[in-house]
């Protein structure tokens, strides 16, 4: 799907009322001058607060973009989703992957 691209720092949609942030990057590949975030790249540790479990997790992108790849993963986009969690929700309001 396309989206603006995301990048270190930039909010996930709150899982279950915790903010969330995307904690991992790639440093030496930039939009607007702050590391990009891709597939397989963690937020920042929140809790569930279901009853099914209260512990700390993280969560990665589970599906960058398809086309375009930054050392081999595919870059994070706003509304990728994230395994087990919720979905990227900011991203750069000027640098937009237009790949499915």
């Amino acid at each position: 799907m396309p989206g603006p691209v995301t990048f270190l720092g930039a909010a996930d949609t709150p899982c279950c009322g915790e903010p969330t942030f995307r904690a991992q990057f790639i440093p030496n590949v930039t939009v607007n001058g702050i590391p990009v975030s891709c597939q397989t790249h963690l937020n920042t540790p929140h809790r569930w607060i279901g009853a099914a479990c209260k512990a700390p997790h993280t969560a990665p992108i589970a599906l960058g973009s398809t086309r375009v790849k930054v050392m081999g993963l595919g870059l994070g986009r706003v509304f990728d989703p994230l395994i087990a969690c919720t979905f990227v929700a900011m991203g750069s309001p000027n640098v937009i992957d237009h790949s499915l």
